[in-house]
């Protein structure tokens, strides 16, 4: 008799998960049909949790089965430290996921070596791309379009963007893939005066948006012809720290806050600071002793909500916005330098509320420059400060 089948036909209860007070936590069971199955639960509270599994009333081998739930969110893996071998990085500025395939592809312009590193999703270095002398010291962005597998490298200096695509060959003396690249073509503007980083719409496929000396400008991306130009000063921003482009083809934009405009240049609205608005949903800092409450997904209970306020006075350290994202279901992801020298990483749901902070307690984030999200729930995290590319798990 199978598992599921076993909870069916009991009437009581053969899996029960307690949290650190003693106090039954919900579940989901999943059934891989290859006899194993999958329990997912989430914490309300850190400290030790306990997971007890019986079949007709006896405990299996092992149970029951004690985790320890924290209440911070340390990297699944990091890579990288400064350096010009396989699997270190010198200057890193920009990661990219390619998606287009089950297997997803992690791309780090590492500019201080003058190459494209290409990275399994498990963070395990496959190969540099064959970019020949295409990659210099003054590349400084880098995007991706996963429709037509095409890459736009930016370089400051010579301030031309290159439109280019990869194509695997194997490799007869290693039995491994390589990939060249094949440049589509390049262009340039005449406004350009030091294009530093790049972001591609979603709606309109043919305009890029390139941040050059604190000025917004749009460009065609097949003639490099100037669409629009948006003078954030106008707005009071006088310096851009970051960057990126919502689902609606709304442009967002940082300094110690964060903005949001409309693809014509419009001033649309700002996203509430961390001091003005309460937090929905937090990893980290809770103020009261072990074991200390963690935020869920479901409706926050008035014992979370009291903590709020000593919450938000311990994490207001001024700083600025250093990085930007937004995923797939429109999740904002901001990473952010606080003047302490810590940084951490916002996630705003797409009406600017706070979710949660990812705080790498154990493993410091210092200067997060490029923020890039993965189909499970994961954002890649360059920290520029470190030579190194992390990845958290936010969902």
């Amino acid at each position: 008799m199978h598992l599921t089948e076993i909870l069916r036909s009991t009437s009581t209860r053969f899996l029960n998960i307690w949290d650190s007070y003693g106090k039954l936590c919900e579940y989901d069971l999943y059934d891989k049909q290859s006899g194993s199955y999958t329990i997912i639960f989430r914490p309300l509270i850190s400290g030790n949790h306990k997971i007890d599994i019986r079949i007709f009333d006896r405990p299996i081998s092992g149970s029951p089965f004690i985790v320890d739930v924290t209440k911070h969110n340390n990297p699944l893996w990091s890579f990288g430290k400064r350096g010009r071998g396989e699997n270190e990085l010198s200057m890193p500025v920009s990661v990219i996921v390619d998606d287009r395939n089950e297997r997803e592809h992690v791309y780090i312009l590492d500019p201080g070596n003058s190459r494209i590193k290409c990275l399994t999703i498990d963070g395990k270095f496959i190969e540099h791309l064959a970019t020949d002398s295409l990659v210099e010291s003054t590349s400084t962005g880098l995007a991706y379009r996963s429709s037509t597998s095409t890459f736009y490298l930016l370089d400051w200096k010579s301030k031309i963007i290159t439109e280019f695509t990869t194509l695997n060959s194997n490799s007869s003396t290693t039995n491994l893939i390589q990939s060249q690249i094949q440049i589509n073509h390049q262009i340039t503007c005449s406004l350009f005066q030091e294009p530093v980083q790049i972001a591609l719409f979603e709606q309109h496929i043919n305009s890029l948006l390139i941040c050059d000396n604190n000025t917004l400008l749009i460009i065609d991306n097949r003639t490099g012809d100037l669409i629009n130009k948006i003078d954030t000063r106008s707005f009071g921003i006088k310096t851009i720290k970051a960057f990126t482009i919502n689902l609606q083809d709304e442009i967002i934009i940082s300094d110690h806050r964060i903005h949001i405009l409309s693809y014509d240049g419009k001033y649309l609205r700002q996203i509430s600071s961390i001091n003005q608005q309460q937090i929905v949903d937090v990893d980290i800092h809770i103020t009261h002793e072990p074991p200390d409450l963690i935020a869920s997904h479901h409706k926050q209970s008035s014992t979370i909500h009291q903590h709020t306020k000593s919450i938000n006075n311990q994490i207001i350290k001024g700083g600025f916005y250093t990085a930007l994202c937004v995923d797939k279901n429109g999740l904002l992801l901001a990473g952010k330098c606080e003047k302490d020298g810590n940084a951490h990483i916002e996630i705003y749901d797409n009406q600017g509320h706070l979710l949660r902070i990812i705080d790498s307690y154990n493993q410091r984030l210092r200067r997060p420059c490029s923020l890039a999200t993965t189909q499970d729930g994961c954002v890649l995290c360059v920290d520029l400060t470190t030579d190194s590319v992390r990845k958290y798990r936010y969902a």
